[in-house]
């Protein structure tokens, strides 16, 4: 069986982030079920102290209204969340890499 589109977006994605960050994110693929609420982003991590939420979506995906809400508690919270679909969207939410310190 192949992947969907979304599944094959979200490992991309993935690959992606832990390439940047290497040994400084924490990232976990969230596999909904029914013992979680539902709307949980996609993918939820932390970088550098900051906790995020990314939501993948093709390219003409909506988000659902609970999964807006949950971007909207994240963020209220303090943490980094939203909607992505490239590379350049996940870099545009997460913080810069940090310069190596000697």
């Amino acid at each position: 069986m192949s992947k969907k589109p979304e599944s094959k977006r979200q490992q991309r994605l993935a690959r992606a982030i832990k390439a940047r960050y290497g040994d400084d994110v924490f990232l976990y693929k969230v596999h909904g079920n029914a013992y979680q609420p539902s709307g949980i982003p996609d993918h939820v991590g932390v970088v550098y102290g900051l906790f995020f939420g990314l939501e993948v979506k093709e390219p003409n995906g909506e988000l659902s209204a609970v999964q807006q809400t949950r971007i909207r508690q994240i963020r209220r919270a303090g943490g980094i969340a939203g909607a992505v679909v490239t590379e350049e969207d996940v870099f545009e939410l997460l913080p810069p890499i940090r310069p190596e310190t000697t």
